[in-house]
Order: C-alpha cells, then sequence, then structure tokens
C-alpha cells in the first residue's frame, strides 16, 4: 500500500491523507517533489502552510461556495459549528459568503468541512484547536486588566443593533478600541480570546468575530466588561 513519510520518519497511509485533505492537495505535495526523492512531510502546521500557498498561487479547492472559503478558515467555521451543518451555514453566511442554494454546492461544502474536521481531529497542533465557550468564563476574565475590561465593553457597543462587521472592519475597529482603551493591540486580541474560547490566543480574531452572531458577542463582551478584579 502506498504511503508517504512524516518528518519523524512514521510511514502515512496515502489513504489516511486523503481522509485529511482534499486530493489535489496531496498531488500538489508530490509534485513539489523530485522522481527520485522520498516524500517526507509535517503533515500537522506544515501542510496547512502548504494548503494556503495551493489556495494562494494554484487555485480554489472545490467549487462554488466551498471553493471560495479558504480551508483555513473553514477550520475556524466548522469548530464553531461542532458538527452542526446548520450552524457551519450560518457562520458561513454571517462571515460574508453566500449560503449555497443548490445540493451540488451543498454537497461540497459538506465535504470540504470533512476534510477540515479530520485534519483538525488527526493532525493539528493544539494552537489551532479551540472551543466556543457556552459560558462566560469567570475566572480567566478576572485576570484581565481594567484596559482589556474596557476595551471589550467598548466592542460590546461596537455589535448593539445587530451590526454585522466584516473581517477587516473588525480588524480595524480592533486597532480604533486599542487607542480608545490606550492598551496595547496583542492585549486586546487576548482579551478577546479569553471571553469566548478561554485561551490566550486563537484563529485570525477579524475572521472569528465576522463569523460569529452579533448578539452573541454583545452580551459576551458586555458581561466581560462588566467583572470585577479578584479581591486579594
Amino acid at each position: 500500500m502506498a504511503s508517504l513519510c512524516s518528518c519523524r520518519g512514521t510511514n502515512i497511509p496515502v489513504h489516511t491523507i486523503l481522509e485529511t485533505v482534499p486530493p489535489e492537495i496531496l498531488k500538489y505535495v508530490i509534485s513539489r517533489v523530485k522522481p527520485d526523492k522520498h516524500i517526507a512531510f509535517n503533515p500537522s502546521l506544515p501542510l496547512l502552510n502548504l494548503i494556503d500557498e495551493y489556495e494562494r498561487e494554484i487555485g480554489e479547492i472545490g467549487h462554488g461556495v466551498a471553493g471560495k472559503i479558504s480551508f483555513r478558515h473553514l477550520l475556524t467555521l466548522v469548530q464553531i459549528a461542532r458538527g452542526d451543518f446548520a450552524k457551519l451555514l450560518a457562520a458561513t453566511k454571517r462571515s460574508g459568503y453566500a449560503v449555497p442554494e443548490s445540493e451540488e454546492e451543498l454537497d461540497e461544502l459538506r465535504e470540504k468541512a470533512q476534510y477540515a474536521e479530520n485534519w483538525l481531529r488527526v493532525y493539528a497542533p493544539p494552537s489551532l484547536k479551540f472551543e466556543l465557550q457556552a459560558e462566560l468564563p469567570m475566572q480567566e476574565l478576572q485576570s484581565l486588566s481594567s484596559g482589556q475590561k474596557a476595551a471589550l465593553a467598548l466592542m460590546a457597543r461596537e455589535v448593539e443593533g445587530g451590526t454585522n462587521l466584516s473581517a477587516s472592519d473588525w480588524h480595524d475597529k480592533i486597532y480604533e478600541l486599542a487607542t480608545a482603551a490606550n492598551i496595547e493591540t496583542k492585549e486586546i486580541f487576548k482579551a478577546i480570546y479569553m471571553a469566548l474560547l478561554k485561551k490566550p490566543s486563537g484563529p485570525r480574531t477579524g475572521w472569528l468575530l465576522a463569523s460569529l452572531d452579533s448578539e452573541f458577542l454583545k452580551e459576551r463582551f458586555e458581561s466581560a466588561g462588566k467583572i470585577k478584579d479578584v479581591t486579594v
């Protein structure tokens, strides 16, 4: 049975790779290696970077809406949806993509989403995995500075009235809010991730925020901004 070799010297059956990335990506990996050379690669983050490169320089993966959504952003969408295809479609629409109408396009999106879920489960490093918190992570948020909490309160105002900002709009807003709250931008990023994911880092912030329901964001950031510091 055909196999590839990981950077650690472990053989990976081709059929296993084909369950986690589309076939055109595997062909792309193979095409980059000289015919007489053994194929060795890292199926974790370096493979994701190769997928980014393929989509940027070669073309879309999938047809219709599925092809428009980058594999990296799809990793965010499937972790928000957690296996619920209706939630995936809603997050897709919120982040600026048209919702597929034909069964063919829906199937294309399902297939690409399944690749993303499989890659996350088998090869993704912990840094790329996250779980949207259903409840406010009180303990983690209590450790934030007053400036970070003020910034979250300001963010809540940005989505009042159901405003749905794009990823680029959110990116610009965060830099504006850093100035308004008089803190470093990286501190706002950390506060956002803590409020939503209960960890100090996560996927690209603009795309994450654009993919989430505006009312959910308003309530979460508003509540996070009101949390009192821990008294010793």
